[in-house]
């Protein structure tokens, strides 16, 4: 079950089920699913305790159940909801210095695996770490003409958003809510602890932009005499 397997398998996973595959274009913000797949492998190196407890996880697994091992995988899950934002200021101030100081630290390192699954992660992680280098360095693509870098990085915060109130309910992004002195907002982002439902959510009112001089809504139109 591709749900099960850390850190990849489940960040593709949680893209394929909050950003499906389109049947006749490109999705523009799946491909960021490296971003989150990224920010598994970090904290799962730094905090070891997110690694699934492969006995709890294999049950779940040979249960068949999403259920069950998405109760497995929350803690991961969540954390990563913490670590990734919406927020354009908080992800240039903070998490992407973040994931650029473990890219280096990665560029540094030069564990020895000992088995072939340890073998396997640091192979991935490397990839990961290319990947990610190579999404902030403008590139030409096939026409000859400059991409810019970057990628849809607020896309996994809304996936695990989404996720996680589907869960344990709250307001997922885009939920139009009213505050207590009566003016509209939407929620864009949801702020989570331990467990439970959100804590807290970032809100957007909504914009609106005056009519150009001359035009009149058409409600106010007058019709045919």
């Amino acid at each position: 079950m591709q749900a099960a397997t850390p850190c990849r398998g489940r960040a593709d996973a949680m893209a394929e089920r909050y950003e499906p595959r389109p049947k006749y274009h490109t999705s523009v913000a799946r491909p960021s699913f490296f971003v989150l797949c990224l920010a598994y492998t970090l904290l799962t190196q730094e905090q070891p305790h997110l690694v699934p407890d492969p006995d709890r996880l294999r049950a779940a697994v040979e249960s068949g159940d999403l259920a069950a091992v998405d109760a497995v995988m929350e803690p991961l899950d969540r954390a990563a909801a913490r670590l990734l934002t919406m927020d354009a200021r908080r992800w240039w101030d903070r998490v992407h210095p973040r994931l650029d100081a473990y890219a280096d630290q990665v560029d540094n390192d030069a564990p020895q695996a000992v088995t072939w699954q340890e073998a396997e992660a640091l192979d991935e992680r490397d990839r990961l770490v290319r990947q990610w280098r190579q999404t902030w360095t403008p590139c030409r693509n096939w026409n000859g003409y400059w991409d810019p870098p970057g990628t849809i990085w607020h896309a996994p915060k809304g996936w695990l958003d989404r996720h996680l109130t589907a869960l344990h309910g709250g307001h997922p992004p885009g939920t139009q809510l009213r505050l207590t002195d009566g003016r509209p907002v939407s929620t864009y982002a949801c702020r989570w602890g331990e467990s439970g439902p959100p804590l807290a959510y970032r809100v957007r009112a909504p914009v609106v932009l005056p009519a150009p001089a001359g035009m009149v809504p058409s409600a106010c139109r007058g019709g045919p005499r």
